[in-house]
């Protein structure tokens, strides 16, 4: 998974796993580029649906991502 493929995902519902096998289901709100994050990572920030909670993950945590 690189940086610019993130960017597919914005605006989309997705199913993300994880490398620690934890699972991910939300909104893309947000993409943030490695150049404007701490530590210098790219990471998608998920709206989890029915909650208020907003889990940034980024992109060295992704085993893989799905359009859902």
């Amino acid at each position: 998974m690189t940086e610019n493929e993130l960017w597919n995902y914005l605006g989309k519902d997705v199913l993300v796993l994880k490398n620690d096998g934890d699972e991910v289901r939300g909104f893309v709100s947000s993409v943030i580029p490695s150049a404007d994050n701490e530590p210098e990572e790219a990471s998608l920030y998920v709206d989890i649906p029915y909650t208020k909670r907003i889990e940034e993950v980024y992109i060295s945590e992704i085993k893989s991502i799905e359009v859902i």
